[in-house]
């Protein structure tokens, strides 16, 4: 896929401040197979670079108050989140995680300065991350545990 096609579209919804119909955008990027224009928009949905509303309309994440960000750390209570576009990291207490994990595309919302940083609240989980966890199985008398390498900074009880 010709990267022009994406930055066409880009280029398209940030000059239209609100969600625009897909036709409306396809419009506005010129002479390209719709076929294209298709792909091009989904992947950008998938990289969080524009968000696809319930309607079916298309937006940039800014424009929709969302903030793409990849989570990359928790702990018990708390995660933290590292903006796309660079920033510093957004902390994120565990309520408002919504069962994203290391690694994974978010879109945030509600981002804002707290008293110790910026935090926030993930929207939505775009697109899944590894799901693979390493690390070492401990025994003791209470059960098993997996003691992860990185990224997680808790044991993690496992069933027998």
């Amino acid at each position: 896929m010709e990267l022009t096609i994406r930055n066409a579209v880009l280029k398209a919804l940030s000059q239209i401040k609100d969600a625009a119909e897909p036709y409306e955008v396809f419009a506005q990027v010129g002479d390209v197979p719709f076929a294209e224009f298709t792909k091009a928009v989904q992947e950008l949905g998938e990289e969080g670079q524009l968000v696809v509303s319930k309607k079916g309309k298309l937006m940039l994440p800014q424009a929709a108050g969302l903030t793409p960000a990849r989570i990359i750390s928790q702990s018990r209570n708390f995660s933290f989140a590292r903006p796309l576009d660079g920033g510093d990291d957004i902390y994120i207490p565990t309520e408002w995680v919504k069962n994203a994990l290391v690694s994974d595309l978010v879109f945030l919302t509600r981002v804002r300065l707290a008293a110790k940083g910026m935090e926030g609240r993930v929207d939505r989980v775009i697109a899944k991350g590894s799901r693979l966890i390493t690390g070492t199985i401990q025994r003791d008398r209470a059960g098993c545990e997996l003691i992860p390498d990185a990224a997680f900074r808790f044991h993690i009880p496992i069933d027998r």
